[in-house]
């Protein structure tokens, strides 16, 4: 305490009520973290929406990729007679094989699949030397994939594979093309949204300039290593899809399998057919998440700002400032 012209001043203790010089500083953190919270935000939210800003830009690349499959060339047409002989040849000699198997009785350590040892299989329908044998289109749930040969990681990391020992997918009496794909993956949506599909819904492949359309008859659900599902049927002109579910737990494998149908009179051409919705709240939680939370926290934090300011300029500091300053 001090005495000056008579009357008390308070040097350190303040005046009820009044902010100290020291609160400056708590203002100044606080508007620290403030903004400190904001980057941690956006960094969440970029995080958040990173799988789905990806999956989206790999769509729109694998869609051009599966339109190139749909063009006709020569050499394509005559790979489709070579097609249909190998798929004769299924028949009579049965499907010793189904997907990616390593041989038992090989001496090669490599343990490199069947699959990609056959030159014969991978060089079928395989024009332009980059895998891709055909595409599938599926509207009902927005997808578009080129076909490559064979089931691999490597391969279903690119797109949907056909599995090895299932006939070529060109059509014809007495076949069944498997063709599968990832569910879940952050790259690209593949077949995620398989499991949306119902019986009736068309589907579409596209081979050296030729459509051929089926209709969804049968969904089932199989363990892995249940392969009744997958052989040919006398008779039949068949493609079954196929993916891992349930979603994120992947311990059986869903079967969703069409018939040939003829266009338009059974099966609706496929620019006629009307996309389904595929926002799913489970599986595309991050973009709901981001979607509602943002625009809350920029409310409260347009709130936190508008304190932090208010309560800076009752500072008595800087009042004196202004003061002075006039």
């Amino acid at each position: 305490m001090g005495i000056m012209d008579g009357r008390v001043i308070a040097r350190h203790k303040p005046l009820p009520g009044q902010k100290t010089y020291s609160q400056r500083s708590l203002l100044k953190k606080r508007w620290a973290w403030s903004w400190l919270t904001v980057f941690l935000f956006f960094v969440a939210v970029s995080l958040a929406l990173a799988s789905p800003l990806a999956q989206l830009y790999n769509a729109d690349k694998l869609a051009k990729q599966s339109a190139t499959a749909a063009l006709a060339t020569d050499d394509e047409k005559a790979e489709m007679k070579k097609a249909h002989a190998y798929n004769r040849k299924l028949v009579e000699d049965g499907q010793r094989v189904l997907g990616d198997a390593v041989d038992p009785f090989t001496q090669d350590k490599d343990q490199i699949p069947i699959s990609q040892k056959d030159r014969t299989y991978n060089s079928i329908l395989d024009t332009d030397g980059n895998g891709v044998m055909a595409s599938i289109s599926i509207p009902s749930i927005s997808v578009k994939l080129p076909i490559y040969h064979g089931t691999s990681l490597a391969t279903l990391d690119k797109g949907a594979g056909h599995m090895y020992g299932t006939s070529l997918p060109v059509g014809g009496k007495d076949t069944l093309s498997v063709i599968s794909a990832h569910t879940g993956s952050p790259k690209a949506l593949f077949f995620t949204h398989l499991d949306e599909m119902r019986k009736g819904d068309t589907f579409y492949i596209h081979v050296a300039g030729q459509t051929l359309a089926y209709k969804v008859d049968q969904i089932d659900v199989i363990l892995p290593d249940d392969f009744s599902k997958l052989t040919i049927r006398k008779g039949e002109d068949r493609v079954t899809l196929m993916t891992c579910t349930p979603y994120g737990r992947n311990t059986h494998r869903l079967l969703v399998s069409g018939i040939r149908a003829q266009m338009p009179d059974v099966a609706p051409y496929e620019k006629d057919v009307q996309a389904r919705s595929t926002f799913d709240w489970e599986k595309d939680w991050s973009i709901a998440a981001a979607a509602a939370g943002t625009p809350v926290f920029l409310d409260y934090f347009a709130w936190m700002m508008h304190q932090c300011r208010r309560e800076f300029r009752l500072l008595p500091g800087r009042r004196l400032h202004k003061r002075a300053a006039k």
